[in-house]
């Protein structure tokens, strides 16, 4: 497992919840809860979130990311944008 394996799961996330968006629409917001349980399940039946914790959290990613502050900026606004749907789908539960 490492940081460039966990961020293409979230990504493959993100790219299915666009092509349902694009193509989709008024079924996005059915699809973007099912998505992100799927996900968020995964990260911890696989025990990802044990090794992202050991790994430094959140903040060990960026050492994974291009130096460039653009790059850092949109990696970090992903995750976070993950971590939020992930506390809405096990609040919703």
């Amino acid at each position: 497992m490492n940081w460039g394996r966990i961020c293409m799961l979230l990504f493959f996330g993100y790219r299915m919840a666009i092509s349902v968006l694009r193509t989709h629409f008024n079924q996005f917001s059915d699809f973007l809860g099912r998505i992100t349980q799927y996900v968020v399940r995964f990260i911890v039946r696989s025990k990802i979130a044990k090794w992202i914790a050991d790994h430094g959290g959140w903040r060990g990613a960026l050492s994974f990311v291009p130096s460039s502050t653009v790059g850092q900026v949109i990696f970090v606004g992903g995750l976070a944008c993950v971590s939020v749907l992930a506390v809405f789908y096990f609040n919703s539960n």
